[in-house]
């Protein structure tokens, strides 16, 4: 987000994160919840001229930043030692951004090998360069990786359970085109 759009929403933004139920009694969290708000922003906003749809959306971003937020900083807090610290670094320093074909998990990938993996990395790299507000390598890491459920990637990515499978049905069809187990 360029500086014009940043300081032309950064009012509104800390108007909403502040209006937030959730945000009472984390006051001390605002930089930290501001920062996720921009991050989970992108760009978006740029291609939006609606201020009723761009107030909607931030809406939902802040909402979902506040949660994680709050609920980062309570993990933290309650138990240091549950979460080794490789792995909160490895999200916190964009985990989200990489893609990783577990071995153990061969649902999306039955028998592929290493170089088609490589292809399909690398077209669902190009798909998530594309269309960037689709996440499909967030998606891809929140289903394949972690095996998350619909709903827990819905809640994740801030979506409807529908638009999360659909976009789940991208990633299945890219799989099968490039393994040519496609039907049509």
């Amino acid at each position: 987000m360029d500086k014009l759009q940043k300081t032309k929403y950064e009012n509104l933004i800390i108007e909403v994160i502040t209006q937030n139920e959730r945000y009472r009694g984390n006051e001390d969290l605002l930089k930290y919840i501001y920062d996720d708000v921009i991050t989970r922003l992108g760009g978006i906003l740029e291609t939006i001229n609606d201020e009723t749809v761009v107030r909607s959306y931030i809406e939902r971003i802040v909402k979902l930043s506040v949660i994680t937020t709050v609920k980062k900083r309570s993990l933290l807090l309650t138990s240091p030692s549950a979460n080794p610290p490789e792995a909160e670094n490895k999200k916190s320093s964009g985990y989200y951004d990489e893609l990783t074909f577990p071995q153990e998990n061969k649902a999306l990938r039955a028998d592929v090998d290493a170089e088609q993996e490589a292809k399909l990395a690398s077209e669902i790299i190009e798909l998530a360069d594309k269309y960037p507000q689709k996440e499909f390598i967030k998606l891809y890491n929140l289903r394949f990786v972690e095996n998350k459920s619909l709903e827990a990637i819905s809640d994740e990515l801030n979506v409807s359970q529908a638009q999360a499978a659909e976009r789940l049905f991208e990633l299945a069809a890219l799989a099968k085109r490039l393994s040519g187990n496609e039907v049509s």
